[in-house]
């Protein structure tokens, strides 16, 4: 890691048991912040080292035990809080516990910038705060050996799981909670405790008020498996705002591909609804049915920082693959991708990039309700095609898989027992990765 700053100071005896401070500025868009420390001769000194923000406030201190300090929102060395560095005039606090003869101090300090990339994370999961399997701890284990990048707990009606600040170095964990009635499910996300209300929802009249809260709080909002057999949304879907819905929740099944064609048909009038999968994860199933992160929701963010990482769900800079290695959908116009509007002129086109294809796979591009594309993969590859865009609206795109008769057999048999409401339905071809729309107004 390069080293953006060097500060040098010669310290000698005369500020032995005194505390100094010294200034540096952070710039603007900084997602990491790193210093490292040291002094020469090593036998001649002791030198406490913290640090305080630009508002005033300690922002943790190490004594001189750490000579390497990392501040950012998914990880901060111990003892430091997590937190994203804000741009303006930080103070390092340099305590001299032992100086001989005088030393000399150096201080390198790196500023890692935001930089716009794809991160891939699951939107809905549960521990054993709700009815998970798992404790936090084993769950976020679990998650960075899947080599996500973000996570949201979403236990049922409370926010225990997510009151404590989980220090991954290789994984952020936002905040959420999904509020659970007989009548409907809805994730909160990116607030500590998005309602205070009590969770009892019996008619839409209850549901508004914890709504509201969660809103007032900044929540960000994604309606859950609106068309599931089991527990789908039958409050009103008018009369309140989501920011996303849940189209694609646990394994591909019946009931996301309906969900699927509701969402299409609120973009169709007009509205930008993001899409969202998330595994809805509590246990697995066997030995051999690792459910975590299937289906994952990828995202295009400025950076790794729940901040980001929610605008970019909310926005629909995202596709939705059914597992962490599974297919990709990227659609770029005019340095736009999916969740972006562009101004529609003739001769716009979109750049629709797919990869990992299975053989059989197909690659469908719809304009507005027309298909206007499409790519049935011969073997396992890599396709890109461009589209022409011809009128204002959307173009989206998706992969999609129908079953040989082996593995319909096979569906039929598991579904008797993980969904017996699907059981005896004939089985669709099921999307193995959707899109987000690139807008044109």
């Amino acid at each position: 890691m390069k080293t953006d700053l060097t500060i040098e100071r010669e310290i000698d005896k005369s500020l032995l048991k005194k505390c100094f401070f010294i200034d540096f500025e952070v710039p603007e868009n900084v997602e990491a912040l790193r210093i490292t420390h040291s002094w020469t001769p090593r036998e001649e000194g002791n030198l406490d080292f913290g640090l305080i923000g630009p508002d005033g406030i300690q922002a943790g201190a190490s004594g001189n035990v750490r000579q390497d300090v990392i501040i950012s929102e998914k990880y901060s060395t111990p003892g430091y809080d997590r937190l994203t560095p804000k741009a303006g005039t930080w103070k390092m606090i340099v305590g001299v516990d032992r100086v001989g003869g005088g030393v000399k101090a150096t201080y390198n300090i790196s500023f890692i910038k935001k930089e716009k990339r794809w991160l891939k994370g699951d939107t809905h999961m549960h521990t054993f705060n709700s009815d998970g399997k798992y404790s936090p701890e084993e769950l976020i284990d679990k998650a960075e050996k899947k080599k996500l990048d973000y996570i949201i707990i979403t236990d049922h009606n409370n926010s225990a799981a997510v009151y404590n600040d989980y220090n991954r170095e290789n994984l952020l964990v936002i905040k959420g909670c999904e509020l659970t009635a007989f009548s409907g499910h809805i994730n909160f996300w990116g607030v500590k405790r998005p309602f205070t209300l009590p969770y009892c929802v019996n008619s839409f009249e209850d549901f508004l008020p914890i709504y509201r809260q969660a809103r007032e709080k900044g929540a960000v909002v994604s309606m859950n498996h609106p068309e599931c057999k089991n527990c789908g949304w039958h409050m009103p879907r008018e009369g309140f705002g989501f920011d996303c819905v849940e189209v694609w929740n646990g394994p591909q099944r019946i009931d996301n591909m309906q969900a699927l064609k509701w969402w299409h048909s609120l973009l169709l009038e007009g509205k930008k609804i993001s899409a969202v999968g998330g595994s809805d994860y509590h246990r697995d199933y066997y030995s051999v049915t690792d459910l975590l992160a299937v289906p994952t929701t990828v995202v295009c963010a400025d950076s790794c920082t729940s901040q980001d990482i929610l605008m970019a769900l909310k926005n629909g800079n995202s596709y939705i693959t059914s597992s962490v290695n599974g297919p990709s959908l990227i659609l770029r116009c005019e340095g736009s991708i999916q969740g972006d509007t562009v101004k529609f002129t003739q001769g716009l086109k979109v750049r629709v990039e797919a990869e990992k294809l299975k053989r059989g796979d197909v690659l469908r591009v719809y304009e507005n309700d027309n298909i206007v594309y499409t790519h049935k993969a011969a073997k396992a590859e890599n396709h890109t095609a461009e589209i022409e865009v011809t009128e204002k609206g959307f173009v989206r795109a998706e992969i999609i898989s129908e079953y040989g008769p082996l593995k319909k057999a096979a569906f039929k048999q598991i579904i008797k027992f993980i969904f017996p409401p699907d059981a005896g339905l004939p089985v669709p071809p099921f999307a193995r990765c959707v899109s987000n729309p690139v807008y044109f107004e």
